[in-house]
């Protein structure tokens, strides 16, 4: 089974897209939006190329994000990027390699996995299985590409 372990803040949303949010709705709609949603809004084109992910891999995804440890987090992700989320990973109160570490000793099910995360807080035996993302940008078809190539080894 491959696995995508899926950061959401400088994934699924970034300060670029926030940026022409503002422009084009302007301060008061966007925070407006902002409050509604109760967080900031996910990029849709980074949204799909992660739907594109899952369709071409067959991939799951397991929540490695902070967004795991809130019920409501989880239902705002779902319901508004349409991704189906598997599992999460443990807290332990240290880096996110160590939970994801965890994650997959105990889930021997899993065949391979990408992490996907604008941070770089990973174990040094995860690092070929880590894609980073420019947290300015996003998700982009160049991270997508790496991801791809991760999962078909």
């Amino acid at each position: 089974m491959n696995v995508i372990f899926l950061d959401v803040d400088g994934v699924l949303n970034n300060k670029e897209h926030i940026l022409k949010l503002v422009e084009l709705l302007g301060k008061e709609q966007y925070f407006q939006l902002h409050r509604d949603l109760g967080e900031m809004p996910f990029d849709y084109q980074s949204c799909m190329l992660l739907h594109g992910l899952i369709n071409k891999t067959g991939a799951e995804i397991v929540l490695s994000s902070t967004w795991r440890l809130s019920p409501k987090h989880i239902e705002v992700l779902e319901k508004y990027t349409d991704l189906k989320i598997k599992d999460k990973t443990p807290r332990l109160n240290t880096i996110r390699g160590e939970e994801i570490k965890q994650y997959l000793e105990g889930h021997k099910e899993i065949t391979n996995y990408v992490i996907i995360d604008d941070d770089s807080d990973m174990l040094e035996e995860q690092k070929s299985h880590f894609v980073k993302v420019d947290t300015k940008k996003g998700l982009t078809m160049a991270e997508i590409v790496e991801c791809e190539r991760i999962l078909s080894l």
